[in-house]
């Protein structure tokens, strides 16, 4: 007997952060030309809990079949349209450090419809390397406001980053990723996501000594 099919997706943050693994997996599959996917072989191959994996799946608002499991067509599109990976989002850049560069550089994000439209630096880099303009950060309202991008990429020195997160804000940006240890101030209305590498890399560390790996 199928399962319902959902009318509305309700998915947690934290099934969300782990939509892009499933959309790998079953891309592998698909291109390995299978038709169903079941969330016992998705949680096996990323080494996941099966009850968890099992709710994230039927999350999606695909109907799934005992012991067949999910249409694997259906269910690759239907979190390809959660991910947003068809509807492009234009983001802007403050900060082209290390940091900044190497994330300039990285062609992931368009997969999931993420475009850095532009960059802005108190001294912008000369390179050829970088593919999109980068200005000084005078223009920063200005261009922000013509392009009409929604989401800022924050990757300036923790002294500077409330100041800018302010200007990003006062141009229209909505969603910030903040990559400095500040902790942002706020308005309503903006939602910030804070990337903090170091505190990634203590769990990592503490994980392995807690398994005796180091």
């Amino acid at each position: 007997m199928k399962t319902q099919k959902k009318n509305t997706i309700d998915l947690s943050t934290q099934s969300v952060k782990r939509l892009p693994l499933y959309l790998r997996i079953i891309g592998e599959m698909r291109d390995a030309g299978e038709e169903c996917v079941s969330s016992t072989r998705v949680a096996e191959q990323l080494n996941l809990d099966t009850i968890m994996v099992r709710k994230d799946l039927a999350g999606c608002g695909v109907a799934g079949t005992p012991r067949k499991g999910f249409p694997l067509h259906e269910l690759y599109r239907a979190i390809e349209k959660i991910l947003g990976c068809h509807a492009t989002c234009d983001a802007i850049m403050v900060g082209v450090g290390k940091l900044g560069m190497a994330l300039l550089g990285y062609p992931g994000f368009a997969q999931y419809g993420i475009k850095i439209v532009a960059a802005f630096d108190v001294k912008p880099p000369a390179s050829d390397q970088i593919e999109v303009p980068v200005y000084p950060m005078r223009k920063l309202e200005d261009v922000v406001l013509e392009m009409r991008a929604r989401i800022g990429i924050l990757c300036v020195p923790a002294d500077v980053a409330q100041d800018v997160a302010d200007r990003m804000i006062a141009a229209g940006i909505k969603g910030i990723w903040n990559f400095t240890p500040t902790h942002l101030k706020i308005p309503e209305g903006v939602i910030v996501k804070r990337e903090n590498l170091a505190t990634s890399l203590i769990v990592l560390s503490h994980r392995m000594r807690a398994a005796g790996m180091l």
